[in-house]
C-alpha cells in the first residue's frame, strides 16, 4: 500500500515510522512548505498513491478532501474541528465515488451529546489503557524510536495509571482524571463513578495481582446484571454529574447519576441512562475476560468466567431469538432495550468464549500429561 501523508508532524512521522512493518509505505510528504496552497495536490504527486492520511489543520481539512478525492485517492482524516461542514464533505466524497474514514472530536464509546451526558473530558481510563497496550504492540512489532524505547514509555504511562486512578479503599480505579483541555492528569480532580471501563486495564494485560482481583470483586458487586454489565454503578459519586435538557432545566440527581431505565424521551430520560446505569452486552465479555486473567486463568477462574459469559444465553433466547441485543436496563428485570442484534456483543462474546475455551483446554492438557 503505498501513502500519502498531509501534514508531517508528529502523527505523520510516526506512520510514517510504522507503515513497513505492515506493509506499507510512505511515497508522498505535504506540509506546510510544499503544499501552501495546495499546489502539492496533482495527478502526477498521486500516481500509484492508495490512499491519503490527513494531520493538517481545520481550515485546510476540507479542501484537502476535495480536492484528493477529485483525484479518486481514498482518504482518512485525523483532523478535527471541521465537522460543521460535513454535510458537504460528504456529497464530495459521494460524487467522486471515494472513500473517506473520519472521527469526530469525542473519542470514548461513551459518546453521548445533545445533552452531553457522559462528558468525561481529561484522561478516560480506558483511553490510557489502550494507549499503554498500543506501545507495547509497537514494542513487540519492531518499531524504532530514537529516544526512550517503547516498552520504557509504556511502563511509564502504566506507572502513572497506578499512582493517580488507584482507590485503595475503594478497590478499584478511578474512571477519569477530569480536566479541561491542556491540564496535566497531576492536577486533574479524579472521577470516583465505578464504571466498567477500567476492566479493560485487566483484560488487556496490563494489570495483574491483588489490584487487580479487587477490580474485578468490585464490578461483580455492583456491575453485574445477568448477560450484561453496567455503565455506572449505583452509588453516589463525589465528583457531581451534572445533566441538563436543551431548556436549561436540571434532569437527574448529580450526586448520584445513576439511571437504571432506559425509557421515555431521548433527550431527558433515554440519553441520561444510556451510559450512567444501562447495561451493555458488549462490555460484559471483557468483564469475564478480566475475571479469568485477575486470577492468572486457573482452573477455577476458567470456569467461573465461562459461566458467568454462559449467562448471556438468557438475552439471546429472549427478545430477538438467536440475537444479542445492544442494552440492558441496569435496574432489574433487566428488560432489553436499544438495538435488538448488536455485533460488537455477539463478536465479544464469541472472541472471549474462544479465549477461556483454549485456556481450559491448555489446562486439561497440562493435566492430563503430569
Amino acid at each position: 500500500m503505498n501513502i500519502a501523508l498531509i501534514g508531517y508532524g508528529k502523527m505523520g512521522k510516526l506512520v510514517e515510522q510504522l507503515a513497513p512493518a505492515q506493509g506499507a509505505h510512505v511515497r508522498l510528504k505535504l506540509d506546510e512548505f510544499n503544499n501552501t496552497r495546495f499546489e502539492g495536490i496533482t495527478p502526477d504527486n498521486f500516481r500509484g498513491i492508495d490512499v491519503a492520511i490527513d494531520f493538517s489543520i481545520p481550515d485546510a481539512a476540507v479542501e484537502n478532501i476535495g480536492r484528493i478525492s477529485a483525484l479518486g485517492v481514498n482518504i482518512v482524516v485525523g483532523t478535527t474541528g471541521w465537522f460543521e461542514q460535513l454535510d458537504r464533505v460528504r456529497c464530495i466524497v459521494e460524487k467522486a465515488g471515494t472513500g473517506l474514514v473520519w472521527s469526530p472530536n469525542h473519542f470514548t464509546w461513551m459518546d453521548t451529546n445533545h445533552p452531553a451526558c457522559t462528558p468525561r473530558e481529561g484522561y478516560p481510563i480506558e483511553i490510557q489503557a489502550l494507549w499503554i497496550r498500543l506501545l507495547r504492540q509497537i514494542e513487540r512489532i519492531g518499531g524504532r524510536t530514537e529516544r526512550v524505547g517503547w516498552q520504557a514509555l509504556a511502563q511509564q504511562a502504566l506507572a502513572s495509571v497506578e499512582k493517580l486512578f488507584w482507590f485503595e479503599d475503594r478497590g478499584y480505579y478511578a474512571d477519569c482524571l477530569a480536566a479541561g483541555s491542556g491540564k496535566p492528569a497531576s492536577g486533574a480532580s479524579v472521577d470516583d463513578a465505578l464504571r466498567s471501563n477500567y476492566l479493560f486495564l485487566i483484560s488487556l494485560d496490563l494489570v495483574h495481582g491483588e489490584r487487580a482481583k479487587r477490580s474485578v470483586q468490585a464490578a461483580v458487586r455492583h456491575l453485574v446484571v445477568p448477560g450484561a454489565l453496567r455503565s455506572l454503578a449505583p452509588l453516589a459519586v463525589s465528583l457531581p454529574l451534572v445533566i441538563r435538557g436543551p431548556d436549561g432545566r436540571l434532569l437527574n440527581d448529580p450526586q448520584n447519576p445513576y439511571w437504571g431505565r432506559y425509557e421515555g424521551d431521548e433527550d431527558t430520560r433515554r440519553k441520561p441512562a444510556y451510559h450512567n446505569g444501562t447495561a451493555w452486552t458488549w462490555t460484559f465479555p471483557p468483564f469475564c475476560e478480566a475475571l479469568a486473567a485477575a486470577y492468572d486463568f486457573t482452573p477455577e477462574a476458567v470456569a467461573a468466567a465461562k459461566a458467568y459469559l454462559g449467562s448471556m444465553d438468557r438475552v439471546i433466547v429472549e427478545g430477538c431469538i438467536g440475537h444479542v441485543p445492544e442494552i440492558l436496563d441496569g435496574d432489574a428485570i433487566h428488560l432489553q432495550r436499544g438495538c435488538d442484534a448488536q455485533a460488537w456483543g455477539t463478536t465479544e462474546a464469541l472472541r472471549v468464549w474462544k479465549i477461556l475455551e483454549r485456556h481450559g483446554l491448555n489446562m486439561a492438557g497440562r493435566s492430563g500429561t503430569s
